[in-house]
């Protein structure tokens, strides 16, 4: 599974409406069907947007980069701060190879406490819906 598509199963609902804010000629159905993975995603602005495919996954990059970013320039400290403080097991290694992203720390939740993917999801948005 590559980072989108995991980024796309771990916080779709939160990410369609990321993706309807910047494309807003996509409706709910055609995000819906988007779900299935990146490359429908793509096909989708293709067809609505006539963008390239290189436009396409170029826009798609742009957009998760900034949908999976918890930390903005001068917050890490705090971002880590909060991380330690919600799974005080985990080592500062692991905090600080989340690097700010929620599916990296989704990754580090699933591998350190045994969750499944779905569960450490659930972990990565309760955490961010409670702290930011």
């Amino acid at each position: 599974m590559n980072f989108h598509e995991d980024t796309f199963e771990g916080g779709w609902k939160e990410f369609k409406g990321y993706a309807q804010a910047a494309w807003g000629k996509l409706t709910d159905d055609d995000l819906e069907m988007a779900k299935g993975g990146v490359h429908v995603l793509e096909g989708m602005l293709q067809k609505e947007y006539g963008m390239t495919v290189e436009k396409a996954r170029d826009e798609i990059d742009a957009l998760i980069e900034r949908y999976d970013n918890m930390a903005y320039d001068g917050e890490w400290k705090e971002i880590k701060g909060k991380i330690q403080e919600a799974w005080g097991d985990l080592t500062d290694d692991e905090v600080e190879k989340t690097a700010g992203r929620k599916s990296k720390l989704a990754g580090v939740l699933q591998k350190r406490l045994g969750h499944n993917r779905s569960k450490a999801w659930q972990e990565v948005n309760k955490f961010v819906e409670k702290n930011f």
